[in-house]
């Protein structure tokens, strides 16, 4: 993994910044609350995103900013990764919004937990991380700051050995120890619950055969009840059939008994009908008695006469307001328009004499304008000679440079360069004098063309300073040109304005006359007209509305005329029909007496079937209980038998789970802590062996050493006693925090071969309290790492002189900016 750029926008004190990384050692230098550890947490916050109470949204947005970004370009297995994370700002918190994903061109949008699993990915951390808020594997391979080293280092034996397990995935061996040691206490636990289960086996023995001697009494009680109900039924079935028999002739009394009283209701209804029929005859003799009366003609015009009026004089007056109200419309547009052709009158007087004003102003300028061309080729000319003098001047310099360089080589000089012969001092001499004659030559001319040049700059400036107001006027000539040629534009447009305005005062007055003489139509007359002829008109409704009604009338009473007809026709039916109901009700009432006795003898018989359905009621249930205890305790023998069968197979698996217990205690536990043991004794030889090179490079004092015990606790010894750590001095400290994190990064790269992180290292204040000496040590250490790409933050003005690449970090009232 190489870093290659990073973007920042109101992180911290950063408003707008881009810092692009160079492959190679980097440093970020400068002063103490500059921005240096703000770049290294935006990357991580890129990376990895917010993690509680470890980076918060607040600790990054810069105060007062609303939103924020960061955007790093990162270079893993060849291929360009370019992550951004949004920052938002909430009502009294800061949370990270939605971002996206670019890998070799392929933009994804994804949410933050989605970024930050997509990363793990890359990088080749492991998944777990992430739901956690501390990232081990990143913290202890790329990006420590020194304080938190300081921390592992002063930490207890236990907090450090848990640590060490997360960070070189070994944390799997106490989860697989304590998980196994849960799954035995569940065996063990299963194991007393099928023990105590299986106490109970004896006792459903004993049960099973009391219930198979009870099964074999309940038996025999079963056939004897069956063949008590078996009878009982045969003379149960006998006498349901004479019911049956019975319930035939009862049915036919029944039906001849129905039927007599169906006849008696309907010869009732049949008198009621009559005496209707006889009502409903009177009142209609008595209607038919009265007389029609026809309606009166109106005395006036016809109706047609009367409508073709009203709508002719209705037509007429809409025509008169219609008109009416164009003219007025016509009146207000005429009214309109000469007010606005008077407003143009003005602008166009007005015109004329801003144009005046133009033109006067044009011809004085004009006069200006003849001195333009011939200034512009004498400052050209000038420009021209200072180019000359200048390239003289320098040529003059490089004379005057080489005759003092020769005078100072023959002054030095005691034998020819060619031939090797001693040079006499009066041959010096007169060398030097023509030298000298030379350079008092040049130097004389170096001082004219300085003073010619310095003439022709004056007065190059004056002619600039005139040929610029001369540049001013030309300007304002061409505005005025363009002013008065859209003034005589206007002036153009405006000619046809009086003619048109006498047009729209003619047009005015011939509509004034229009309005006069239909103000003279008197519309009220005509309106009262119109009225009359439609009272007039409501008349003539209102006869035929009557006419409608009287033959209305008349119909109705020939409509009634033939319903007493009708009715007088359906009376006599009415009495027909009553005479032959009452005879044939007669028969039926002789046919019913006949019968009387059959209700008494199918009530007897229906007596009997009862009482003898209740004996076969009895037994049955007799029968049925004694057959369902059979069945019950068959059921119960046969659930018995199959416990006893669970029994058996209960005691076959509480065998197995002992089995599986000892495997587990006795074999799988010790084996999980023998390989964790063997793990951490390699890690450890790795791990001692790379820390004590390193702190002997650092310090290269014999007198001092250090080690790690069993728990990874660094020991030193100083003059043969072992010192505390706290009981160093600055610099001693500082080397061994930084050897112990070197060794650390380097045997978690070696032992992790599937992180893509092991190319990069940065490193955070990793010098403070290093003398001189030992910063030239510290770089021998970081050589020997043959790191991609190495990220060191410090202040200290000597790491400058073993980096590649320098970033320096200033900030001003603006924020912080990063200069390369």
């Amino acid at each position: 993994m190489i870093l290659k750029r990073i973007q920042l926008r109101n992180v911290r004190s950063y408003v707008e910044e881009t810092i692009l990384f160079p492959p190679g050692s980097v440093l970020l230098a400068g002063d103490i609350g500059a921005g240096k550890s703000t770049i290294l947490l935006a990357i991580e916050f890129a990376l990895f995103g917010l993690r509680k109470a470890k980076l918060s949204g607040k600790a990054l947005l810069r105060h007062g900013a609303k939103e924020g970004f960061v955007e790093l370009e990162f270079v893993l297995e060849g291929k360009t990764v370019i992550i951004h994370r949004c920052l938002k700002a909430q009502k009294e918190d800061v949370r990270q919004d939605a971002g996206f994903l670019i890998t070799n061109g392929v933009r994804s949008e994804l949410v933050a937990i989605e970024l930050k699993s997509k990363i793990l990915e890359m990088l080749g951390y492991p998944q777990t991380l992430l739901t956690k808020t501390k990232n081990l594997i990143f913290t202890y391979t790329v990006y420590t700051p020194q304080e938190q080293m300081k921390h592992i280092l002063l930490d207890e034996a236990d907090n450090r050995i848990d640590i060490l397990r997360k960070v070189f995935g070994m944390e799997r061996y106490k989860v697989v120890r304590e998980n196994a040691a849960i799954v035995a206490r569940m065996l063990m636990e299963q194991s007393r619950q099928l023990a105590f289960e299986l106490s109970h086996a004896d006792s459903k023995r004993a049960a099973l055969d009391q219930r198979k001697a009870r099964l074999q009494a309940v038996t025999g009680h079963v056939t004897g009840r069956k063949k008590v109900y078996e009878e009982a039924t045969a003379r149960e079935q006998q006498l349901a059939q004479e019911v049956i028999a019975l319930e035939g002739k009862l049915a036919q009394w029944r039906a001849l008994h129905l039927q007599a009283t169906t006849l008696k209701e309907r010869i009732a209804n049949l008198q009621v009908s009559c005496s209707r029929s006889d009502k409903e005859i009177s009142v209609l003799q008595q209607i038919l008695t009265g007389e029609l009366i026809a309606p009166s003609v109106p005395d006036s015009e016809s109706r047609e006469e009367l409508a073709r009026r009203i709508d002719t004089q209705q037509l007429f007056v809409h025509q008169l307001a219609t008109k009416k109200n164009i003219l007025l419309e016509r009146k207000d547009h005429l009214t309109r328009r000469h007010q606005e052709l008077q407003a143009l009158m003005t602008r166009q007087a007005q015109a004329k004499t801003d144009l005046a004003a133009r033109q006067r102003d044009y011809d004085a300028l004009q006069a200006f304008l003849t001195e333009s061309g011939s200034l512009k080729q004498t400052v050209q000319g000038i420009e021209q000679d200072v180019l000359t003098i200048t390239s003289k001047l320098k040529e003059v310099e490089v004379h005057l440079q080489h005759a003092r360089s020769t005078m100072q080589q023959i002054g030095a000089l005691s034998s020819c360069p060619t031939c090797l012969q001693v040079v006499g001092s009066s041959h010096k001499k007169e060398v030097l004098a023509r030298t000298q004659q030379l350079e008092q030559e040049f130097s004389q001319k170096q001082m004219q063309l300085v003073e010619k040049k310095g003439v022709l700059e004056r007065s190059l400036v004056a002619y600039r300073e005139k040929d610029e107001s001369l540049s001013r006027k030309e300007r304002q000539v061409s505005i005025l040109k363009v002013e008065i040629l859209h003034l005589d534009q206007v002036l153009t447009s405006l000619a046809a304005i009086p003619a048109e305005l006498e047009t729209i005062t003619r047009d005015l007055g011939h509509t004034h006359e229009e309005l006069a003489l239909l103000d003279k139509q008197n519309i009220n007359e005509l309106y009262t007209t119109i009225e009359n002829d439609k009272t007039k008109l409501a008349a003539w409704d209102a006869y035929h509305e009557l006419c409608k009604r009287y033959e209305q009338q008349k119909q109705l009473q020939e409509e009634r005329t033939r319903q007493l007809q009708l009715h007088c026709a359906r009376r006599e039916e009415l009495l027909l029909a009553l005479h032959t109901t009452e005879q044939e009700e007669a028969g039926i009432a002789q046919q019913v007496q006949g019968l009387a006795s059959v209700e008494t003898e199918y009530m007897t018989v229906k007596t009997r079937l009862a009482a003898e359905n209740t004996t076969a009621r009895q037994a049955e249930v007799e029968w049925k209980t004694a057959l369902a205890e059979e069945q019950t305790l068959t059921e119960g023998c046969r659930e018995l038998e199959l416990e006893l069968t669970h029994y058996a197979d209960l005691a076959k698996k509480a065998d197995k789970l002992q089995q599986l217990h000892f495997w587990l205690t006795d074999f799988f536990c010790n084996l999980m802590q023998t390989l964790e043991k063997h793990l951490f004794v390699t890690i450890h030889r790795m791990f001692d062996e790379l820390f004590r090179q390193w702190f002997s490079v650092l310090m290269d004092d014999e007198s001092i050493s250090v080690r790690l015990d069993d728990q990874f606790t660094p020991i030193v010894v100083q003059n043969g006693y072992e010192v505390a750590f706290d009981h160093l001095s600055g610099g001693e400290r500082t080397s061994c925090a930084l050897a112990y994190r070197l060794a650390l990064n380097k045997v978690i790269n070696d032992v992790q071969s599937m992180i893509k992180t092991r190319n990069i290292l940065i490193l955070d204040e990793p010098t403070e309290g290093f003398s001189a000496d030992q910063l030239d040590r510290v770089r021998m250490v970081l050589d020997d790492l043959r790191l991609s790409q190495l990220i060191i933050v410090s202040h200290e003005s000597k790491v400058e002189g073993f980096v590649e690449h320098l970033l320096r970090v200033i900030k001003s009232e603006q924020g912080s900016r990063v200069l390369a």
